[in-house]
């Protein structure tokens, strides 16, 4: 369970930081974004890669720390990394989501760059995208440690491209989500 978290959670709580706050973190500035000639969809695909690629280099980082530290087998660490993946991708884009709902743009001494209630909304939701793109994997190794046995590769395996599925499927949905709110938000200004 501990080697399953240093590969899960930096990485899971990095994307929805960053997902959350990558638009109100302009702040008065945001005049630019709205002045230049950016569409929709390059906004948010940049905004999509930039924490894609953030997120994925702290997944290496603490998977290496992860695998020194609790010496995991091949495809346990293959595994674990690609569900951190897929959690990452997942949780990043829904997070961006709420990043476009609730941006705050006002210049206090310490800017929030996410409306308080926005923020809480974000983390309810993250939480249970986080569970529904882990869910396969959780039944496969419960059910394994339930009969006794040890974890079968082929259950990964399938448990893996279940997850993959569930997460594509939601960033798909979500991506198109952002596309719209970052044409309402262009629109407005």
């Amino acid at each position: 369970i501990f080697s399953a978290k240093i590969f899960l959670l930096p990485a899971s709580f990095m994307a929805m930081l960053l997902g959350e706050v990558m638009i109100g973190e302009e702040g008065q500035s945001v005049w630019r974004i709205y002045a230049s000639p950016i569409t929709p969809k390059s906004l948010v695909k940049s905004k999509t890669f930039f924490l894609t690629l953030f997120s994925t280099i702290i997944l290496f980082i603490s998977g290496s720390v992860g695998i020194v530290f609790y010496h995991p087998n091949l495809p346990e660490t293959i595994a674990a990394l690609l569900e951190g993946f897929f959690v990452l991708l997942a949780v990043g884009i829904v997070a961006l989501t709420i990043g476009f709902k609730g941006p705050d743009f006002s210049q206090t001494r310490r800017a929030r760059m996410v409306r308080q209630e926005w923020s809480l909304i974000g983390l309810a939701v993250c939480g249970i995208v986080g569970i529904s793109v882990l869910a396969p994997l959780a039944v496969s190794v419960g059910l394994s440690l339930f009969t006794g046995g040890s974890i079968d590769t082929s259950n990964l395996a399938i448990s893996v491209a279940i997850s993959a599925v569930i997460s594509l499927a939601i960033s798909a949905v979500f991506y198109r989500i952002n596309i719209n709110s970052a044409k309402d938000s262009l629109r407005k200004a």
